[in-house]
């Protein structure tokens, strides 16, 4: 079984509270998941859950002060740009998967530019891979400078007002 990283975004000063709630629902469904990494307003998991089993259990239990948890499908060298893009390319169309919307959040990595994500989307677009009724996926680097490419499987619904 394959585990994967779970990224966690949390209300500020929620964070230890989010973990240990999450730690206790997703246990009954994977007994090896565990806390890697906790900073402001973050949490990282391991988890061995898949990412619709994990939107599932989160949709029929919300956890409180949690905003988003995305789920890490590839983590990418990020020093070449070019290999980038094509990692990110190869991942939706080698295994079929729809897109509904790519946000980025790449600011950090050199050498970025708006024409690779024109380039991204105008591919999958061929592939005729882009539906807006899937999944939103994102594309970031993390403190390593490594590029995460991860699926949205949950958003909290925004308060009414």
């Amino acid at each position: 079984m394959d585990c994967h990283e779970v990224i966690v975004s949390v209300e500020s000063g929620h964070e230890n509270r989010v973990a240990r709630d999450l730690l206790d629902l997703l246990f009954p469904y994977d007994t090896s998941v565990n806390l890697k990494e906790k900073k402001a307003g973050k949490i990282i998991l391991n988890t061995c859950i898949d990412a619709e089993a994990l939107a599932n259990v989160l949709k029929k239990y919300p956890v409180r002060h949690l905003l988003k948890v995305k789920f890490v499908v590839r983590r990418i060298a990020g020093s070449d740009i070019n290999k980038v893009v094509e990692e990110i390319v190869s991942f939706f169309t080698q295994n079929r998967v729809p897109v509904g919307k790519i946000s980025v959040r790449l600011g950090k990595l050199e050498g970025w530019k708006q024409e690779f994500y024109t380039q991204i989307m105008e591919r999958l677009r061929k592939a005729g891979l882009l539906n807006t009724n899937k999944d939103t996926y994102t594309i970031e680097v993390d403190e390593h400078a490594d590029v995460l490419l991860t699926e949205v499987v949950y958003t909290r619904e925004s308060p009414k007002t």
